[in-house]
């Protein structure tokens, strides 16, 4: 639950404060995150379309395509990586979420135990790029695009993503 309060301020001046609430089963609220104004400048400024939590990371999606993904500590969420583009993959029972730059060749891996994101250059022949992944705790399922041309897509063991070649021919 995302809320927002305006205090009331001068023409020149208002304060904004905009909070990220956790709730429980029974809908009682847990844990209020306050989210700072350089966050929801870059990514609360437009509709929300898409927000997943992962234990203690939290990743936004906005529909002027901006991501931010974030790790809660101390009631507020620490940036970890905003990109325009920057998606997540639909995880499927996965125990590890793998974030994309849609339209690159960049992929990253979240390493949960120190918040780190290691980016993976996928080796993409034919000027394709990234147009969607999913994932399962195995395997990835890739789909590539370029311009004016036929997608491929590709199903590859999770562990083999950063040395697989993708032919896209």
């Amino acid at each position: 639950l995302i809320r927002r309060e305006t205090a009331v301020g001068t023409k020149t001046k208002m304060t904004r404060d905009t909070y990220l609430e956790v709730l429980d089963a029974n809908y009682q609220i847990v844990k209020t995150i306050e989210i700072d104004d350089s966050m929801h400048d870059y990514v609360l400024t437009s509709f929300l379309s898409d927000m997943q939590a992962y234990e203690d990371y939290i990743y936004f999606y906005n529909a002027s395509n901006y991501g931010y993904l974030s790790h809660v500590e101390n009631n507020s969420l620490k940036e970890i990586c905003k990109n325009r583009n920057l998606e997540m993959a639909v995880n499927t029972g996965s125990d590890q979420p793998i974030f994309y730059i849609r339209k690159t060749n960049s992929v990253f891996l979240l390493d949960d135990k120190n918040g780190s994101l290691t980016e993976v250059k996928l080796n993409i022949k034919n000027e394709y790029a990234i147009k969607t992944i999913l994932c399962n705790n195995d395997s990835c399922f890739i789909v590539f695009s370029a311009d004016d041309s036929p997608d491929f897509a590709y199903l590859i063991e999770k562990e083999k993503l950063a040395n697989c070649v993708f032919p896209c021919e």
